[in-house]
């Protein structure tokens, strides 16, 4: 499964694990492997609360 491109609120959503909305619905029962493109503000990409949120999606065997 792509996610491209993966914007800032996405990736806390599911970094968070929420379920608000069809495409989180789907990311959340996935049975294959994920991949995300990250495409955001630069300062946005910069922020150490989405550096966190990408490494949190990566522990959980997302590819970024």
């Amino acid at each position: 499964m792509l996610l491209a491109p993966l914007s800032c609120n996405t990736l806390a959503k599911m970094s968070m694990g929420l379920c608000d909305n069809l495409l989180m619905a789907v990311y959340l029962s996935a049975t294959c492997p994920i991949v995300v493109a990250p495409a955001m503000d630069e300062d946005m990409w910069k922020h150490e609360t989405t550096k966190a949120n990408l490494q949190k999606i990566e522990s959980i065997g997302n590819h970024i």
